[in-house]
């Protein structure tokens, strides 16, 4: 998963510029276009990364089970129908600075997720905005991110759920919430390792 992570921000990112000078406001002027491609990338990220989430619950469940698994036979797997939903089962690791503490970003992430599994997309409309400075000759393409609330959760009003208040950028935004999100993965895979000596 990792690896299809990697290479749908290659091609992200060629498209898209992971750093700006400029605010939004700087631009004299926008256009939108549809782009379904850039989404499809996008939303594969996200539904790779979430679904990471669920492996690694079903790593430490199934770690947490092994000593009462018999292998005299062809074992089912105490994790089979495990997913991070039931992180609460694992009892036996420290869960500081892991997925399994929940943290915000842990919780956009599988809100983002939910979205897109439930909506087809985290944004029903898939535009691509190119914002212009004419004095500098200057254009920039960006994809809008909906607003989140301090618990991870979308915003949402009544029936609207897409917000635009702060006028995130997903592409500037991307980098560093992969790097977030990963520091938290490798946290989990080292408790795990330390835990049960693998």
């Amino acid at each position: 998963r990792f690896s299809m992570i990697e290479s749908l921000l290659n091609k992200f990112y060629h498209k898209f510029s992971a750093t700006s000078k400029y605010e939004m406001t700087d631009f004299d002027s926008f256009t939108m276009s549809p782009d379904s491609e850039s989404f499809a990338y996008l939303n594969s990220i996200f539904i790779y990364l979430g679904s990471s989430f669920d492996i690694i619950t079903k790593i430490a469940f199934e770690m947490q089970k092994i000593k009462d698994t018999d292998f005299t036979t062809y074992p089912r797997m105490a994790s089979k129908n495990t997913q991070f939903g039931d992180r609460r089962k694992i009892s036996n690791i420290n869960i500081k600075d892991t997925i399994f503490e929940y943290p915000v970003v842990i919780k956009k992430i599988e809100s983002i997720r939910n979205r897109i599994i439930h909506d087809g997309s985290f944004d029903f409309n898939q535009y691509v905005y190119t914002g212009w400075i004419e004095q500098k000759d200057i254009f920039e393409c960006c994809i809008l991110f909906p607003d989140f609330d301090d618990s991870g959760n979308f915003t949402s009003l009544k029936n609207r759920t897409n917000f635009y208040s702060h006028s995130n950028r997903i592409n500037l935004l991307l980098p560093t919430l992969l790097k977030e999100v990963l520091t938290l993965i490798c946290s989990t895979i080292t408790e795990l390792n330390r835990v049960y000596d693998i």
